[in-house]
């Protein structure tokens, strides 16, 4: 599944991070086989941990942009509510 982010939701920080993922993540992912000791360099010049490397590598593959790898905010966005309407008043 692809996630579009909106560019306003980026600011200049989440942009930098980004940015800088993309420029390590294309270097990763230029190869068609990728070995351990070159996700782990990945992840230390990011200063992530090797299983968010692989993670981000597989959101880069889906979408190579800078939105795509830039931090995104956790959990549910607010106002999304999980039980149909009809089900709430009980």
């Amino acid at each position: 599944m692809v996630h579009h982010h909106d560019i306003i939701d980026a600011d200049d920080q989440d942009w930098a991070i980004g940015a800088t993922r993309l420029r390590i993540l294309a270097e990763l992912g230029a190869s068609d086989r990728i070995d351990r000791a070159a996700v782990m360099a990945a992840a230390e010049e990011l200063q992530i941990s090797r299983s968010r490397c692989y993670a981000l590598l597989r959101r880069y593959r889906e979408s190579p942009t800078v939105t795509a790898l830039a931090p995104r905010a956790r959990g549910r966005a607010s106002g999304v509510r999980m039980l149909d309407a009809e089900v709430r008043p009980l």
